[in-house]
């Protein structure tokens, strides 16, 4: 199995469903490095599109780490 060159780490909530809600992701390598985090407010949404969002953040920004070379990338929720 290949060991992942990078770390993503996703999350969303919302305060009562649906309310308030926000998202963000976070990539890291495996030393702890940040590469990338963004964290951004929904308005009024679901925890589970909040969820949702999170995901695509942290997708949208792995993107660019195709300029790293990248293999792997890790992810958790």
């Amino acid at each position: 199995m290949m060991m992942p060159q990078y770390y993503l780490y996703t999350d969303g909530a919302a305060r009562g469903n649906p309310g308030p809600a926000g998202a963000g992701a976070y990539i890291c390598t495996p030393a702890g490095d940040v590469v990338a985090e963004i964290a951004e407010y929904l308005g009024e949404t679901t925890n589970n599109v909040a969820e949702y969002q999170g995901l695509l953040f942290g997708l949208k920004s792995s993107l660019s780490l195709r300029q790293l070379a990248w293999k792997c990338v890790l992810i958790q929720n």
